[in-house]
């Protein structure tokens, strides 16, 4: 038996240059010291190149603050076999970081293009990141940022069986 709803869910199509990344590799992953206020940044991607020649590209990962102000820029040179795929990666130090919290939700845009040289073949990619540090406690809790703080949800989850379902933005 398939109890299935349709589709339920905003649906994209993507049109992508024949060099682009791949969406689903896009990972930021920030080491925070909290008590000082600053945070080591590894940005990984994979780049794919659906072409019958190799490609050589940079990509450059501008980063932005809550207030939408230019904190770093770095470029990675990858070179991506044809029909095929590369890794890339940059590092970096973010000073005087603004902290993700429950009370402020601080928010970091990071910010990839690809540069092949040509107006012809760049791609962009974004995601938003907070800057935060997280500790479990078996005693005393769950700690974020230091502060012990109770953690509170729900269990939502689909069970539609028979009467579809219904969802909504916001």
């Amino acid at each position: 038996w398939y109890q299935g709803g349709g589709i339920y869910r905003n649906v994209w199509l993507d049109v992508r240059e024949k060099v682009h990344f791949d969406r689903g590799t896009l990972h930021v992953l920030p080491t925070v010291d909290y008590e000082n206020k600053k945070a080591s940044v590894k940005v990984a991607f994979d780049v794919e190149n659906h072409t019958e020649e190799s490609s050589e590209c940079k990509v450059i990962v501008h980063t932005y603050s809550p207030d939408d102000v230019l904190v770093n820029e770095s470029v990675c040179e990858v070179k991506i076999p044809q029909m095929d795929k590369a890794s890339g990666e940059v590092n970096f130090e973010l000073e005087n970081i603004k902290l993700w919290s429950c009370e402020h939700p601080e928010l970091y845009r990071v910010v990839l293009s690809i540069d092949n040289g040509t107006k012809e073949g760049s791609d962009r990619i974004e995601c938003n990141t907070g800057f935060r540090h997280i500790a479990f406690d078996k005693d005393k809790g769950f700690f974020l940022n230091g502060v012990n703080t109770k953690l509170k949800g729900v269990c939502v989850h689909q069970g539609h069986a028979c009467v579809g379902s219904a969802e909504y933005d916001g």
